[in-house]
């Protein structure tokens, strides 16, 4: 993807839903219910793990399996899942085939070691059930006594439930990759206009087209670069049309492998329940173009840390440090809400991506979620609530923007700064307010002070002040919010150092530290 089309990442930087990509999208499909298809779901496993297909751009044209062989776990449940090997040694590693993870599992509900009557077993049973009410009654009628014991009734044994469903995480932005495009992005405005076909099974892998002058990656498994006229149709609206489409063919590819191997004419309704969904979670992510994207994230990790909704994170062994983010460059994770997490790293020299990742059975118990469930009976359904899960990442993304604002690129500079003693002078006054109703005693004393340098050590490395334990330091925060030493809370109930005590701050921890500044293990600490 050319940088140059990407907004600026700075102070100025706001996101959209409607701007919103999508990545690792993860749904269960299926999780249907079936009675009596034990052996004939069995042998489907095996039939569609055998399925040969053509690979698009493999260079010998070959045809080939792209699941693994059945696992089995317990009693007659399988699991087919697609296979990572490669095409053959001039291919290499198979890259998108196909273009998404996971598993197609077949599992029989019946009780452990509980086997299903058998059709013919049943009709054993109603005769002999049969026999036995015939020969009751004409005993009865004679006047005689009938004391043989009743057979079994073939109504006490149910068929056997057994489920279906696959387990898929879908990468709609590397599918455009591997879509041949060029032609679709020229005529995307004009009358009359469709989008192309889908493909789902491919080994080639996206390409820049020279063009793009320094932007290179920054680690080994970092994405495919997009070309500048492919990359046109991951903009809205043909990124949406793209998306979804690539849905339904995922919703065709297994709803054909399914009714091939399972439906019988002597059941049309059995598959009266396809299709249903369950969203489990969505990456909803923003690329912006940066010169310096290593550098630019270091400046930010003040103002990142603040952003936590979890306290656990503030903890030297837990708290969401800097990490190199799935092969890319580093970058930080921080909680914003439940089930909610704000992922920021370097994507590449000259990008830095924003994520936010949803995972919806957590998501859902936020009262501020807009959606109500995660599951839905077709793929519209489906499609509103990743629309759902957009909107609501976005919200979150820009009040988390709000607090980086000053710490970004062409951050607001022009404000009068506070000079060191006036911020060290008014949390100490507001612990010393607090204290007030103490007698002035040494122990007494001893504990302000105590206080006042808990407080001000925290605000100098958290660069503001979370939800305190003690009363009293919670008053004194609350106190200089009031008198705009601190910003209100955001969503995660984080006081901001006001902007003109910045300079205040970063002179005081460089005096504590030798006049070296800060280091990232004395901010954990």
């Amino acid at each position: 993807m050319s940088h140059r089309r990407l907004p600026l990442f700075d102070s100025t930087i706001h996101v959209s839903a409607n701007t919103a990509k999508q990545d690792k999208v993860r749904v269960k499909y299926g999780d249907w219910t079936f009675h009596d298809i034990t052996d004939q779901a069995h042998h489907a496993a095996t039939q569609i793990a055998q399925e040969e297909h053509a690979i698009p751009g493999n260079q010998n044209s070959t045809a080939r399996r792209i699941f693994n062989t059945p696992r089995d776990y317990g009693y007659r449940s399988r699991s087919v899942q697609f296979t990572k090997q490669p095409i053959n040694d001039q291919d290499g590693p198979l890259y998108g085939l196909p273009l998404a993870r996971g598993t197609l599992d077949f599992s029989d509900q019946s009780r452990v070691g509980r086997t299903p009557f058998p059709e013919i077993e049943l009709q054993r049973l109603r005769q002999e059930r049969e026999e036995y009410l015939q020969r009751r009654s004409e005993a009865l009628q004679a006047g005689q006594e009938f004391e043989e014991p009743a057979p079994s009734d073939p109504d006490d044994f149910q068929p056997t439930p057994y489920h279906i469903s696959a387990q898929l995480t879908l990468n709609p932005t590397r599918m455009i990759n591997h879509q041949y495009l060029r032609d679709a992005a020229s005529q995307r405005n004009e009358p009359g206009f469709t989008y192309p076909e889908i493909t789902l099974l491919t080994s080639r892998r996206g390409v820049a087209d020279g063009n793009h002058e320094g932007e290179f990656t920054l680690a080994n498994h970092d994405n495919v670069i997009i070309d500048v006229r492919r990359h046109i149709m991951s903009q809205p609206p043909h990124y949406r049309h793209l998306r979804d489409n690539y849905f339904r063919a995922w919703l065709e590819f297994f709803d054909q492998r399914l009714r091939a191997q399972l439906e019988d004419p002597d059941m049309p309704n059995q598959f009266a329940f396809l299709p249903r969904f369950s969203l489990q979670s969505v990456e909803n992510y923003h690329e912006f173009q940066c010169d310096n994207p290593l550098q630019t994230i270091e400046s930010l990790r003040p103002y990142i840390r603040t952003l936590s909704q979890n306290m656990r994170n503030l903890r030297i062994s837990d708290w969401s440090q800097s990490d190199y983010i799935q092969g890319n460059e580093i970058g930080y994770r921080v909680d914003l809400a439940r089930g909610l997490e704000l992922v920021i790293y370097a994507k590449t020299n000259k990008r830095i991506r924003v994520e936010a990742r949803t995972k919806l059975d957590e998501r859902l118990k936020d009262e501020h979620f807009p959606g109500t469930a995660q599951t839905a009976s077709d793929l519209e359904g489906m499609i509103t609530l990743l629309e759902a899960t957009a909107e609501d990442a976005a919200n979150h993304v820009n009040s988390a923007l709000d607090v980086l604002r000053p710490g970004l690129p062409g951050g607001t500079t022009d404000i009068e700064q506070a000079p060191p003693y006036e911020l060290v002078r008014e949390i100490m006054r507001a612990v010393n307010d607090e204290h007030r109703d103490l007698a002035n005693t040494a122990e007494n004393r001893r504990q302000i002070a105590t206080a006042q340098q808990m407080l001000i050590s925290l605000i100098m490395i958290r660069n503001g002040a979370a939800q305190m334990p003690q009363e009293r330091l919670r008053k004194a925060v609350a106190l200089l919010q009031k008198r705009r030493v601190l910003l209100a809370p955001n969503s995660g109930h984080v006081r901001v150092l006001a902007p003109k005590y910045w300079r205040a701050r970063q002179v005081l921890l460089a005096e504590e530290h030798g006049g070296e500044g800060v280091s990232e293990q004395d901010t954990d600490a």
